[in-house]
């Protein structure tokens, strides 16, 4: 796959497939290659061609054959349909639908964003549905809980803001399946919320998604203030906020912005109200030496949190 990527480097260099700018001043991309790849180019025959070629010489080196019938494409919605039906055509493949996903995150985000994550709370459903919660001692459906429910949403709550609804629905599933219910009434001895609290302070130390979704989004901005030099750090400055300190914005962008950009203004108000800087004197010094950061967040259970997102990052492989 290195190669594919190199290649794709190299075409858009030689303009063979040239890449897209996602702001004036952007990096021009024309792929991303993870487990599934991802092409952004230009719509006209001569890129769709070049593609098709690279695809082609791709197979023929490394015996891998593309599969086209999982694949599809987006246009923008500014151009001709019957010139994009021509070009699908060629490519051999079918249009993007609104669900589509990519590393199992949604491509598309529409007017209803409970809808475009659906898929966490059909993850739910569907381990739920082999589970036994009635035979099972409430210590087992706990770990259960915290082990395997607890991790289905994390990649797409440390990109996404995820709507109150659906945390609400996922505290719903968990909250039934904890206590045993029979049907869609039961008794609640202490309190969902009450449950979440970490058990040093008196509670089960069951997750609380909101704040788990907060702490993730918080991380992300901390990366982003931190390491400038990433792609989609670049990206994102040019797009949002160039010219400008990315700790220091104030004002709200336009409401075009995506979803995932207000997940990061979400998670940088957390950051702006609880990070300062920590400022100590030398002895023999006559100035003040700035030695780091320290993080003092009010809220202790959201520290918590954010300290055990920033452990799980670190851990050695």
């Amino acid at each position: 796959m290195e190669w594919f990527s190199r290649t794709f480097t190299s075409a858009h260099q030689t303009k063979k497939i040239p890449g897209i700018k996602a702001a004036r001043g952007a990096l021009p991309i024309n792929h991303f290659l993870f487990d599934d790849c991802l092409i952004i180019t230009h719509v006209n025959l001569t890129s769709v061609t070049n593609i098709l070629q690279f695809l082609e010489d791709f197979g023929a080196q490394y015996g891998q054959v593309i599969n086209f019938d999982k694949s599809s494409i987006l246009y923008s919605s500014n151009l001709d349909p019957s010139y994009c039906d021509s070009l699908s055509h060629i490519l051999g493949v079918k249009n993007m639908v609104s669900n589509e996903k990519y590393l199992g995150s949604p491509l598309l985000i529409g007017i209803s964003k409970v809808k475009s994550f659906e898929e966490i709370k059909t993850a739910f459903e569907r381990r739920l549905a082999n589970w036994q919660g009635e035979t099972t001692c409430q210590a087992g459906r706990g770990t259960m809980v915290k082990v395997v429910l607890n991790a289905v949403p994390l990649y797409q709550m440390s990109t996404f803001k995820i709507p109150k609804k659906l945390i609400k629905q996922l505290d719903t599933l968990q909250r039934k399946f904890f206590w045993g219910y029979k049907s869609n009434r039961g008794n609640n001895p202490i309190s969902w919320s009450d449950m979440c609290i970490p058990k040093e302070f008196g509670g089960q130390a069951f997750r609380d998604l909101e704040m788990l979704n907060q702490a993730l989004l918080t991380k992300m901005v901390w990366r982003i203030s931190t390491q400038q030099d990433l792609l989609c750090v670049k990206v994102l400055r040019a797009k949002y906020f160039r010219g400008e300190e990315f700790l220091h914005i104030q004002n709200d962008r336009n409401n075009n912005s995506s979803w995932i950009w207000k997940g990061i203004e979400d998670g940088l108000k957390t950051l702006q109200r609880n990070v300062c800087m920590e400022i100590k004197m030398e002895r023999r010094l006559e100035y003040g030496r700035i030695i780091g950061l320290s993080i003092c967040m009010k809220n202790q259970f959201l520290l918590i949190q954010v300290i055990k997102v920033i452990r799980m990052s670190h851990k050695p492989r």
